[in-house]
């Protein structure tokens, strides 16, 4: 049996060091977050985490359900647990990825080839052998997720699972925080354009 897999993007953050909100930015005419949504097209089930300030700003696909995160303002992890609240029953993972990573649907696929090869308890993108985000986890580890606080995400789980990097191309692991950011995910998107 082919397992499913929930996909969540994680975009309720505040763009504190980027001038305006940057999930809003353009990359070649398409607002960062709409690039980085393209990557549930991998998934069985989808969603989109926001605050309830940004639901209006962005045209979400109907097709993608938007949780609302009531409590940002405590960081990343507040998302991270809704996500997993949110992940149906028949899920047998569930993959984080952020929405100020405009590339990660060139990841994805093959996340998730490993992820339904090796049936770890996580996969996760990495550069030079460190764990980064995107990340896949198993159902089995989800519980560890609710016990993340704060804005550092998920990253003080990766001690208590086995998780298999995936060596991952960098430019594909930029995150828009600053307007040089932006500026380079501009050129990448120039440079994937023109193959």
């Amino acid at each position: 049996m082919v397992m499913k897999i929930a996909g969540c993007v994680l975009a309720a953050g505040f763009s504190k060091r980027f001038e305006g909100d940057k999930l809003s930015a353009n990359i070649r005419g398409l607002p960062v977050l709409n690039w980085s949504l393209k990557c549930l097209d991998h998934f069985d089930f989808r969603a989109v985490v926001l605050r309830s300030e940004t639901t209006k700003l962005f045209k979400i696909p109907t097709q993608i359900p938007v949780l609302v995160n009531t409590k940002a303002e405590r960081g990343l992890s507040e998302s991270i647990k809704l996500a997993v609240s949110w992940t149906p029953w028949e899920a047998d993972g569930l993959a984080l990825m952020l929405g100020d990573m405009p590339f990660t649907d060139r990841i994805i696929p093959r996340l998730l080839e490993v992820f339904r090869q090796e049936k770890p308890e996580a996969v996760a993108a990495a550069f030079k052998g460190k764990p980064v985000n995107p990340v896949i986890f198993s159902r089995k580890v989800l519980h560890l997720l609710y016990m993340v606080e704060g804005d550092v995400g998920a990253r003080n789980v990766f001690s208590k699972i086995n998780i298999i990097p995936v060596e991952s191309q960098e430019e594909y692991l930029i995150d828009v925080d600053t307007e040089e950011d932006l500026a380079k995910a501009e050129a990448i998107a120039r440079k994937l354009a023109d193959f």
